[in-house]
């Protein structure tokens, strides 16, 4: 395994390394779980020690560290490359180029999560069993922004984090950070949705309800164009002027892969509009006249 590291601040380890590692069975279809050092891991899907390859352990001269808390990847980008016996490359992963005579820029940012502005695992994407690219951002999910992974029932790692050793993220064309229903002043309905990645993404669709749960509506005449492929940041904006004033509704957004896929990825309802029309007045002459 070869690491290679942008030389930030935070890194306490070499900047470049490579490492043999010792012999581990994998059973077919399992994984092995490689830490810096003694983790602390949940007691749900804790990983048995057979499938942990403890690096400070086994390569702490290698690696010129010397407690778990060390940092022997940069938080600002770093590469990693997985080779066999043979010198035959395996598999690779990161968001620098890999090449130990640069000084590299990363090609795209290591996560935060947007929901609990935390660090946040990276789970791989996979399009029937064939992992997607590991060095794009398009070939990873983040793991707070996953349906499945609750904070604080699965994790191998630092207590903030939010890991999923092992989980696989089947190719969606859309991970979702954010997705927000407002009425501007005009009373217009202004919905705005960010992505974090997209994978052969067509476009989405926008529908309005005033039940949670059925009636939805479609609102936008033609498919609102997505952005294909990219690991780059979109946000989208569309402006609903057909909602009632003083309506509590619902608003679904819809993705629609190039093969036609399609998946629901998220429901937000905004609240009606309580106005001066709709509000009923009390004078504290009548309040008076109460007592």
């Amino acid at each position: 395994m070869e690491i290679q590291n942008v030389d930030s601040a935070d890194l306490v380890g070499r900047l470049n390394v490579a490492l043999t590692l010792q012999e581990k069975v994998i059973q077919p279809n399992q994984t092995l779980l490689i830490v810096a050092g003694n983790a602390r891991a949940s007691s749900v899907g804790m990983f048995p020690a057979r499938r942990v390859y403890n690096l400070l352990a086994r390569h702490q001269q290698n690696l010129r560290i010397n407690t778990p808390s060390d940092t022997f990847l940069s938080a600002e980008g770093f590469h990693l490359k997985l080779s066999n016996r043979n010198g035959q490359l395996v598999d690779e992963v990161g968001n620098t180029d890999g090449d130990w005579r640069t000084d590299d820029i990363p090609t795209w940012d290591l996560p935060w999560s947007s929901w609990w502005t935390i660090r946040s695992s990276l789970i791989r994407r996979y399009d029937n069993g064939v992992a997607l690219d590991g060095t794009a951002r398009s070939g990873w999910a983040l793991a707070a922004n996953i349906n499945k992974v609750v904070e604080g029932t699965l994790y191998y790692g630092h207590v903030v984090d939010i890991g999923t050793p092992g989980y696989r993220h089947s190719v969606l064309p859309v991970e979702l950070s954010s997705f927000t229903v407002t009425r501007n002043n005009s009373g217009a309905v202004v919905v705005i949705w960010t992505t974090e990645a997209e994978v052969d993404n067509a476009g989405f669709n926008l529908r309005r309800s005033e039940k949670r749960n059925s009636g939805f509506t479609l609102l936008n005449p033609a498919l609102i164009a997505g952005a294909g492929t990219t690991g780059e940041r979109q946000t989208y904006t569309f402006t609903d002027t057909s909602a009632k004033p003083g309506v509590e509704a619902y608003y679904q957004l819809e993705e629609i892969s190039f093969d036609g896929k399609r998946e629901t990825l998220a429901t937000q309802r905004l609240r009606g509009l309580v106005s001066a029309v709709n509000r009923q007045l009390t004078t504290f002459g009548a309040v008076k006249r109460r007592k």
